[in-house]
C-alpha cells in the first residue's frame, strides 16, 4: 500500500484490489490478506475493496476459456480484532451491494433494461427503506420535463423517471 505515513483508505483499497487481481487467475481458490497490523476499519476497507474488485457481469456470457474465469472462491481478511472489523464491514457491505446493483444496471443492454424494467428494479428498493416514486410521461410533462421527454421520443417505449429518496 506504499509508505505507511501516506496509507489512507484509498491506498488500502488500491492495494487490496491489486492483490485480488494478481491472484484471481492463478488457480488458487482462497485469498488471505494479512491485515492484523491495520485498524478494524482499515481491515474492513480491505474486504470492501476486494469485493468491488471481484465484480464481474457474467449474466450473458455463454462461453469462456477456463483460464479466464477467476478461481478465487473465498477471501479471508485476517484482522487483529475480527469482531470490530466485521462490525465495520457491515456498512461497507451495504455500499458494496449498492455499487454492484448500479454496475449491474449499467451493464444490462437496453433491450433488457428499458424504462419499465428499470422502474421495476428500482421500485424493489423500497424494501430497503427507500421511498421510490415512478413518474410516467404525463407526470413528467406536468412538471415541465420536456427536454427529458424529447430524448425518449425516439423510443417505442414510454419514458419513465425514478425519484428515489433516502431519509
Amino acid at each position: 500500500a506504499g509508505d505507511a505515513a501516506k496509507c489512507d483508505d484509498r491506498a488500502l483499497e488500491a492495494a487490496a484490489g491489486a492483490a485480488y487481481h494478481a491472484v484471481k487467475l492463478t488457480g488458487a481458490e482462497t485469498l488471505t490478506i494479512e491485515a492484523g497490523h491495520l485498524t478494524a476499519d482499515q481491515a474492513a476497507r480491505v474486504g470492501f475493496a476486494v469485493r468491488l474488485a471481484a465484480y464481474r457481469f457474467d449474466k450473458y456470457r455463454t462461453t469462456q476459456k477456463p483460464e479466464k474465469i477467476p478461481s478465487i472462491k473465498t477471501v479471508r481478511v485476517v484482522a487483529a480484532d475480527p469482531k470490530a472489523a466485521e462490525a465495520a464491514f457491515g456498512p461497507l457491505s451495504a455500499v458494496a451491494d449498492a455499487v454492484v446493483f448500479a454496475r449491474d444496471l449499467v451493464s444490462e443492454p437496453a433491450n433488457v433494461l428499458y424504462p419499465e424494467e428499470f422502474a421495476r428494479r428500482v421500485k424493489a428498493l423500497e424494501s430497503l427503506g427507500l421511498k421510490v416514486e415512478i413518474l410516467g410521461e404525463a407526470e413528467m410533462e406536468k412538471r415541465g420535463m420536456r427536454t427529458l421527454l424529447g430524448v425518449g421520443q425516439g423510443s417505442r417505449r414510454d419514458s419513465q423517471l425514478a425519484v428515489i429518496q433516502w431519509n
